[in-house]
């Protein structure tokens, strides 16, 4: 995936997309936020499922993170190498528990799973944030 950096404008447009589908009336946290448990490479340490369960978080703890996302929290844009016509992945980082957690989110319109989050873990390296001055 080759990842770049967008403008304010565009970060902050996701992320008002993201939280209005997150709030919306309709949302059913079941169906509609899909969190990538099984793992796409072998990264022993930084599985999302092994996250979690450090954390002792649930879909409804990755949605309530998804809900405190900031401009300052982004970090790059990056293309889905799998679907490269396909909405691009942000991704964004936050410190819980004193440990920076990788966070890779994009909104693409299914019947259901409108909010796909395929990384929530340990970031293996340190991250940048353009937007945090």
């Amino acid at each position: 995936m080759l990842g770049n950096t967008e403008g304010i404008t565009q970060v902050e447009e996701f992320l008002m997309k993201l939280k209005s589908l997150l709030c919306s009336d309709g949302f059913d946290i079941n169906t509609n936020l899909e969190v990538q448990y099984s793992p796409f490479e072998d990264e022993p340490g930084f599985l999302n499922a092994q996250t979690l369960d450090d954390l002792n978080y649930t879909t409804s703890d990755v949605r309530n993170t998804l809900l405190s996302l900031t401009l300052q929290d982004y970090s790059e844009t990056m293309f889905d190498n799998r679907e490269f016509t396909a909405p691009r992945f942000r991704v964004f980082g936050k410190t819980i528990e004193k440990k920076e957690v990788y966070i890779k989110i994009k909104i693409r319109k299914r019947t259901n799973s409108d909010v796909f989050c395929i990384s929530f873990h340990y970031s293996q390296y340190p991250m940048s944030y353009p937007f945090n001055v």
